[in-house]
């Protein structure tokens, strides 16, 4: 009896060991998922930049010219 209480304890101990490892996985997929996504928004946002940028250099361009002045 003795020894199938250990074997069950044991068992049991495994089990939860197993169980945490899982968890412990599934929480670094979703860090994982989670910190692809805030590199995507970020390039998203970079590039967004990026344009509004351009914009705004063609916008003084157009201005400089309209005004006259060379500044651009």
């Amino acid at each position: 009896i003795g020894q199938s209480i250990c074997t069950m304890a044991g068992v049991g101990l495994f089990v939860i060991v197993c169980l945490g490892m899982v968890v412990v996985a599934g929480k670094k997929d979703d860090q994982t998922e989670t910190i692809e996504q805030l590199n995507q928004t970020i390039s998203e946002q970079s590039r967004r930049i990026m344009n509004t940028e351009g914009q705004l250099a063609r916008y003084k361009r157009e201005l400089a010219e309209a005004t006259g002045k060379n500044e651009a």
